[in-house]
């Protein structure tokens, strides 16, 4: 099938999706390596409430460690990373507490 935009994306070329409204905050979902697409969101959107779940199989592997420590300063940032996979009662009461409209 063809991947058509919905209402609330826009494919934006080289920086990935967009959302046509002005985003409210950020609630992002990473494992791994995974996390990297990620660091230039989150670097480019300083004014937003963030929420980042982050993990990795062993501790080496979770990076940029440097970057979480620096952007845990801030009033609006929070970050949750971990060794091993997320279980749901770890994250869902986490997201009680961060505001989520539906497009």
């Amino acid at each position: 099938g063809t991947c058509r935009p919905g209402p609330g994306a826009t494919s934006a070329g080289k920086t990935g999706i967009e959302n046509p409204a002005q985003p409210r905050l950020l609630l992002l979902i990473a494992g791994g390596i995974g996390v990297v697409p990620l660091l230039s969101v989150i670097d480019g959107s300083p004014d937003l409430p963030t929420k980042v779940f982050y993990n990795a199989h062993t501790k080496e592997s979770l990076i940029y460690e440097e970057k979480f420590y620096y952007w845990n300063s801030r009033d609006n940032f929070q970050s949750h990373c971990q060794v091993g996979r997320f279980k749901d009662e770890e994250i869902f009461p986490c997201l009680k507490t961060f505001p989520v409209s539906r497009f």
